[in-house]
């Protein structure tokens, strides 16, 4: 069930740092959190791999001014930039990290690959960097204030459709997990700078793909194959505006210091 993302974590806190809001190590430790090893390949020639701490450093000292989230499925890679082989390696994980620098610096895409170590079921996250096309605000993603409306409608939209076609009935044990699954979006651990309605966004975000997820997983409670698809297809955009939401949410510290330099930009 999706309630978490670890790249998620990495461009919050990582722009916190970028943007003064929290130190060096309060963000990598946030990151990385007590149990989980992170790790970071050089985006140069080189073989060398950092820990987030040093990585986030060099990350400061190489020119980028930010980081963006995107969350690629197959089919939608929207926000995601190119080269194709780049997106197909950040569909293939779910998630990425995407630089945000000066025009005259290259960009790159950070995408994890996770291992988990029996038995003590540790994991140890890579961060292995990819050189793409450079991407400017708003990055073909909906804004904060964009993503929260295309929420709110396909929260809507998707709730009639789901009444109409009456196949949630009869689940009251899955009660249980969805009340799980909210106590988990409760208190995720974001830095303080972000703003509140990016947020509220996503916690509710997290919850929203991770209901998605459920339904999916169950199909409805006696559902024909037909009314299973019909199902589906109403749950695939409130899962699109969930993704969305979170991309927009996560990087909202980054939007607002690329739509600045936009706007100064128009101003001159």
């Amino acid at each position: 069930m999706i309630v978490s993302s670890d790249a998620g974590r990495f461009v919050a806190w990582g722009n916190a740092y970028l943007t003064g809001t929290v130190s060096l190590d309060e963000a990598a430790f946030a990151i990385t959190g007590e149990v989980d090893i992170h790790r970071v390949q050089a985006w140069d020639d080189t073989a060398d791999v950092f820990a987030v701490t040093n990585a986030l450093g060099l990350i400061r000292g190489s020119g980028i001014t930010g980081l963006r989230l995107v969350l690629p499925v197959p089919g939608d890679v929207v926000g995601v930039p190119g080269p194709a082989s780049a997106a197909a390696l950040a569909t293939q994980a779910g998630e990425a990290v995407v630089t945000v620098a000066e025009s005259n610096l290259p960009a790159h895409m950070l995408i994890p690959t996770r291992t988990t170590e029996s038995p003590s079921q540790r994991s140890t996250t890579l961060w292995t960097p990819t050189k793409v096309d450079i991407t400017r605000a708003p990055f073909g993603l909906p804004t904060l204030s964009e993503a929260e409306r295309q929420l709110t409608q396909a929260m809507a939209d998707s709730t009639q459709a789901l009444t109409t076609l009456d196949t949630a009935r009869g689940r009251s044990e899955l009660a249980g997990e969805i009340a799980a699954l909210t106590r988990s979006t409760e208190h995720i651990n974001l830095p303080p700078g972000l703003p509140a309605r990016a947020q509220r966004m996503i916690a509710s975000g997290h919850r929203l793909r991770g209901i998605v997820d459920l339904a999916r997983r169950t199909d409805g409670a006696g559902a024909s194959a037909s009314s299973a698809n019909l199902r589906r297809d109403a749950l695939t955009p409130l899962d699109q505006a969930a993704r969305y939401a979170l991309c927009a949410a996560y990087s909202a510290q980054v939007e607002l210091v690329e739509l600045d330099k936009l706007r100064r930009g128009f101003s001159r």
